[in-house]
């Protein structure tokens, strides 16, 4: 395993808050208790994919496939349609979680959100086009913008977690 930069390191930091935020947030409820867990389980994967780096060993599949089919010069177009079908699966998916999530806490549709966020950033790394590329691994002092993103994203997850927690918390103490 490679030595772990700074980038990696803001996320691995920003995913176990949301990962242990989540876990907390999952002893307060019952009727929640199931988006809590996916939402620990997902963190847990983003964890083991900063550490990993899959997402970039799926791009290199796919550039050796154009690349064998000698369709690798023809790919911006491809990379241009992919990054709108993404965009777009991210705003259903988005969508339906908040559907799902409609009788669920504000905490809940923030941790969700923040947590779509992350996986469409993961999914343009794969997608890796240029221009988003450039702009993605900027660097912002030592840590890439990505890393910053994917901080905010945790944060936001953490947050919202702790929130939920505390307002549960104090439901289930006045209900005593």
């Amino acid at each position: 395993m490679s030595e772990i930069n700074y980038t990696q390191w803001t996320g691995l930091i920003g995913a176990c808050c949301a990962v242990l935020s989540c876990l907390m947030a999952t002893s307060r409820s019952s009727s929640s208790r199931h988006i809590w867990l996916l939402l620990t389980l997902f963190n847990v994967l983003f964890l083991t994919e900063v550490l990993a780096g899959y997402r970039h060993d799926i791009h290199d599949v796919f550039t050796n496939v154009l690349r064998a089919q000698s369709l690798y010069d023809e790919r911006r177009v491809m990379q241009g349609f992919l990054v709108i079908a993404a965009a777009g699966f991210a705003i259903m998916v988005a969508g339906w979680l908040m559907n799902w999530a409609r009788r669920g806490s504000p905490a809940e549709q923030v941790a969700i959100s923040a947590s779509l966020a992350v996986f469409l950033l993961l999914i343009l790394e794969v997608i890796s086009q240029h221009s988003i590329d450039a702009m993605l691994y900027k660097h912002v002092g030592p840590i890439m913008l990505i890393g910053w993103l994917w901080l905010a994203c945790c944060i936001a997850t953490t947050c919202a977690a702790v929130i939920y927690y505390r307002n549960h918390s104090l439901r289930y103490v006045a209900g005593s």
